[in-house]
């Protein structure tokens, strides 16, 4: 927010202008000198778009062989194709905005995927911090009850006849040692809460994944900005799966765009390691 002051001397809110993503990026790239190398810069670090830079920026020291960019880029031009609504996405669109699009789209995904992993692994983290010692002591009661009924099995077996033990007393006695050697580790709980400061609160990759592919419409492709709403709306739910709204064409009572994607572009702030 911008805070003006009108002319009586009170002070106004106004909104700030959106960031735009790829200006942006541009900007960094350009300010880099030699001895700085892109994937450790405080602010490129954290677009999450390795492969996206590398084709808008050949001249990047690459840490992949060339072929192997060229495959990742082909594989992802084909799957942009195969898309339901390709014809749009794509639609006046250079060889050269084609293969960057390939790029950003690949390094979405892996950036979802990655989070989706992170989130998995933070979810276990925190339950097992707030209810690990709990569960624990229920377990304990309950392998202590086991065993005190192994134990009067086992008495029991040992009064009848050998023909009627069988295996029974040898597998009770066999169970009872197992169990006998559980132990509760009283630093259980301790331990998964100290690592939970590993898996601070992260930003939503999916409103990252809005803004990049707005801007990469909007502002290298020269779209109106309903028009890289939309196609960013299309291709998240198509390409990644996921389900944001929008109005594909304007309507007598509705305008065109992605109210979703507008958001995201207007909440975009770069990231930098602090």
């Amino acid at each position: 927010m911008v805070v003006r002051a009108d002319d009586k001397g009170h002070k106004s809110r106004r909104a700030s202008p959106p960031c735009n993503w790829l200006e942006m990026v541009d900007a960094r790239v350009a300010g880099l000198n030699e001895t700085e190398y892109w994937r450790q810069d405080s602010v490129l670090a954290f677009q999450r778009c390795r492969l996206f830079l590398m084709v808008r920026f050949p001249h990047l020291p690459r840490p992949f062989d060339d072929d192997l960019i060229s495959r990742e880029l082909l594989r992802g031009e084909e799957r942009l194709c195969r898309l339901r609504h390709s014809k749009r996405i794509l639609r006046d669109l250079s060889g050269a905005q084609r293969k960057q699009l390939a790029g950003l789209v690949l390094d979405i995904e892996e950036a979802l995927e990655h989070d989706a992993i992170l989130g998995r692994s933070s979810k276990t983290v925190r339950e097992l911090g707030a209810t690990g010692d709990r569960r624990l002591r229920v377990l304990s009661r309950r392998v202590i009850k086991i065993c005190n009924e192994l134990t009067e099995l086992i008495k029991y077996t040992e009064r009848l006849h050998p023909v009627l033990q069988l295996g029974y007393r040898r597998s009770a006695k066999r169970c009872l040692e197992i169990l006998e050697k559980l132990k509760v580790d009283p630093s259980f709980g301790e331990f998964w809460r100290s690592q939970i400061p590993e898996y601070p609160a992260r930003k939503n990759p999916k409103q990252l994944a809005y803004g990049q592919l707005y801007w990469f419409f909007h502002a290298e492709c020269k779209c109106t900005g309903p028009e890289s709403e939309v196609r960013a709306a299309v291709l998240s739910n198509e390409f990644f799966g996921l389900a944001i709204k929008y109005i594909p064409a304007y309507r007598i009572d509705r305008s065109m765009g992605s109210s979703g994607v507008r958001q995201a572009v207007m909440r975009f702030h770069p990231r930098t390691i602090e």
